[in-house]
């Protein structure tokens, strides 16, 4: 399963690739954090799933998330914030991501959504 990750740490993004690659089966084919890197990586790479943060260098991925639906496209997406807002919640539901994440208190969560999605051949 091919996996695109959008986080504007390096550091969470380190640590998510790290995971990623350690639980098996999965590949991160790219990863930036910016938006506008975001939208052009994804509709050329086409991963299964694009995980993304809520906040991004040059804006939020909620745009990201809406881009990925206007184009037709069915990839998976996972959502996580560090500020788990209701409204983040909200707006992440009704744009369609398979699921939202606080990363302070699910980060150990995320890895196994991906194995979950990767099992039902999502």
């Amino acid at each position: 399963m091919k996996i695109f990750i959008a986080e504007d740490s390096l550091i969470v993004r380190e640590r998510l690739v790290g995971m990623i690659e350690e639980a098996g089966g999965m590949e991160v084919v790219g990863e930036t954090g910016s938006v506008s890197e975001a939208k052009a990586q994804l509709a050329m790479l086409r991963p299964d799933v694009a995980l993304l943060d809520v906040r991004l260098s040059d804006g939020n991925s909620f745009e990201v998330l809406a881009a990925i639906r206007a184009n037709g496209c069915d990839m998976q997406v996972i959502m996580m914030s560090e500020n788990p807002f209701e409204q983040y919640r909200t707006e992440a539901q009704r744009l369609g991501a398979a699921h939202f994440f606080d990363k302070s208190k699910e980060f150990e969560k995320i890895v196994p959504a991906l194995m979950a999605m990767k099992e039902a051949g999502q």
